[in-house]
């Protein structure tokens, strides 16, 4: 009943629509042409030659106008009651003013919209618009309609008029329902419904042939309609930061399909086949209740990325080492303790993230990933790494912290395009000589919260190193070596047992920043203190933090520290 109360409204739709539809010759030409005008005012002298229209800061414009109305009212009033010279002029003045400002009301006045026929893109977004003008069946040749970024919490029925649009951007408003079928948009291609307040989309939605890309993040939908298994078009849904509990089973048959973002939902199970997505390369199943992936995924032959983060997974989806194509896996944040021994066999892999797990130990498959960029292992179990790993040449960036470790692996010393370790809040107690002598591309490393007690000499040798961090550790000393570290930016030496500095450390030329809290200084050396008509050799510091150590008890010292400081840094006592 509802449908063919539509299709009632449609047909008397149409024959009111005002209007000559452009050929598609001009509609091209038109189309292909840059220009576009930003006045309503100059657009409705030009209504022949008009085609784009882009309007911006409407609603602040006519409040602006009725302010200025509302001043010249009450300054008219004013000058009315006194008896002064030019009072008439005065008067007159004001009157004309209220004039031109109601005048420039008329001509920012949206319904004039309807005189625009020729009009083939409207954009209104970013306007403060709380309602929208009810003209569109004037605007038969509409192809793009973009009304983002107001404050609408309704569509006009008129839209449905406009059966050649091809793009309607509605996100970041306040709509609640699409009030109208969507089968009458036959030509329409890209639907952005983010950020509104949508509870469903129309269940015709699927009549929508050419739709290629459909977005509706961010709303509180809670299902999906079965229909858009019919959109053979589709190349990218979105639906990430709703409420959908379950995928509709015709989702899964868009064999032209390529991105699915499902993201931040409450899905609890999939659909079983997935075997019709054979152009899917990307995949977001994040945030969810998952606990266990059908094994059809493996017939995802195109998937370059799957992110399955942040579920309750507590093994790897089977067939996961079929997926020969990927190139990033997010397996993080789940409950998982295995790995698949043959995961190497993923060979095109070059970001891994698997942190924040339950792993007790990485297959020495792992070595065959060969194009590996970042590897992500933090927040598990482990105490050692395969010796395969040495054979990630192309390795930039690896994560093991929050692990068992208590030895630096020695794998990783092999890496010589490493450009980021991170290796904190382990139990490790040496870097050894031959651990980081080869890490020459090195520019961060994370070491806090070990057991390190000493620092190699090789550390001469991470000429690139800019971020240094050694807190929480048994430091109590740092080696000469360090001072070849002409990069060196920040220098994180907090809670450890450190009781005297080398003036050396003034061949530090790039640092920054200091941090020695609760350590066991007395003093510091003499390069950190300007002298008379000298200027210092520290003056990139910019913060030193002494707090928690001895040399702040003493008020002359902290006097002298304030004094003498490094002309532009911050010292923290």
């Amino acid at each position: 009943m509802r449908v063919f109360f539509w299709l009632i409204l449609l047909c008397g739709l149409s024959a009111h629509i005002h209007g000559q539809i452009l050929p598609y010759e001009k509609v091209v030409s038109a189309t292909e042409k840059q220009y576009q005008f930003t006045s309503l005012k100059l657009a409705l002298e030009k209504t022949e030659k008009l085609y784009k229209l882009r309007l911006r800061g409407h609603a602040d414009k006519i409040a602006g106008y009725q302010q200025r109305i509302f001043w010249h009212r009450d300054s008219l009033a004013h000058y009315d009651t006194l008896t002064i010279p030019n009072k008439n002029a005065l008067l007159a003045y004001h009157k004309e003013r209220i004039s031109f400002y109601e005048q420039s009301i008329l001509d920012n006045d949206l319904d004039s919209l309807s005189k625009l026929t020729n009009l083939i893109e409207l954009d209104l977004a970013q306007n403060g618009l709380v309602h929208l003008p009810d003209v569109f069946s004037s605007l038969p040749n509409l192809r793009i309609l973009d009304i983002r970024e107001n404050e609408l919490t309704a569509l006009p029925v008129s839209i449905v008029s406009l059966i050649r649009l091809q793009e309607c951007y509605v996100q970041h408003n306040d709509v609640t329902e699409i009030p109208f079928p969507l089968a009458s948009f036959s030509e329409l291609k890209v639907l952005n419904l983010n950020g509104n307040l949508l509870k469903e989309l129309p269940a015709d939605i699927g009549l929508c042939s050419q739709l290629e890309l459909v977005y509706c993040d961010s709303n509180q939908i809670e299902s999906l309609p079965n229909s858009m298994g019919s959109l053979d078009s589709l190349k990218g849904l979105s639906a990430s930061g709703n409420n959908i509990a379950a995928l509709p089973s015709g989702l899964v048959g868009l064999k032209n399909l390529e991105e699915l973002y499902v993201d931040n939902n409450s899905l609890r199970s999939l659909p079983d086949d997935w075997g019709g997505l054979q152009k899917l390369r990307v995949l977001n199943l994040a945030f969810n209740q998952l606990d266990l992936l059908p094994i059809t995924i493996a017939d995802l032959k195109s998937i370059q990325t799957l992110n399955v983060c942040s579920n309750s997974l507590t093994a790897t989806p089977k067939g996961l080492v079929q997926l020969t194509e990927l190139r990033d896996l997010d397996l993080s944040f789940n409950q998982i303790s295995v790995l698949p021994e043959n995961i190497g066999l993923l060979a095109k892999i070059r970001y891994l993230r698997l942190n924040n797990n339950r792993l007790v130990s990485v297959p020495p498959s792992v070595g065959l990933m060969t194009r590996l960029r970042k590897i992500h292992l933090s927040h598990n179990q482990l105490s050692e790494l395969p010796e395969t790993l040495a054979q990630l040449k192309k390795l930039e960036e690896c994560y093991i912290d929050h692990n068992t470790f208590t030895e630096f692996p020695l794998c990783l010393s092999k890496l010589k395009y490493l450009e980021v370790l991170f290796m904190h809040n382990n139990q490790v107690t040496k870097i050894e000589n031959d651990h980081i002598r080869g890490l020459r591309r090195l520019h961060t490393l994370n070491a806090n919260a070990n057991q390190i007690a000493a620092l190699p000499d090789t550390m001469k040798f991470l000429k690139r190193l800019n971020n240094l961090h050694l807190a929480d550790n048994k430091l109590s000393a740092l080696p000469n070596s360090i001072t070849w570290l002409k990069v060196l930016k920040i220098l994180n030496l907090d809670n450890n047992q450190i009781n005297v500095l080398d003036n050396s450390l003034v061949s530090l030329t790039s640092l920054t920043h200091l941090l020695l809290k609760n350590n066991q200084l007395m003093e510091l050396p003499d390069c950190f203190y300007e002298k008379q008509s000298k200027r210092t050799t520290m003056m990139s510091l910019r913060c030193i933090d002494l707090v928690g150590n001895p040399i702040c008890e003493k008020k002359s010292q902290r006097n002298k520290i304030r004094k003498f400081k490094p002309r532009y840094s911050k010292v923290y006592l």
